[in-house]
């Protein structure tokens, strides 16, 4: 995962701790997205679009689902 460059712009910083975060919880759930999309509260459809517009990619290896 290439996550997002640092900045001290703030739209920039809340990018960069959104993708820690997911990645963190993807990971956590042993990247069943069924599952971290519930624990992050959100509808699963909402977690493909963030993991798009944060360019967050799981390698085949490590997907559940």
């Amino acid at each position: 995962n290439k996550a997002p460059q640092s900045s001290s712009n703030l739209k920039d910083a809340m990018k960069l701790y959104e993708h820690h975060y997911i990645t963190g919880i993807l990971e956590k759930s042993n990247y069943d997205k069924n599952q971290a999309a519930q624990i992050l509260g959100i509808g699963l459809s909402s977690l493909y679009r963030k993991m798009e517009e944060l360019e967050i990619q799981i390698n085949e290896g490590d997907s559940q689902k």
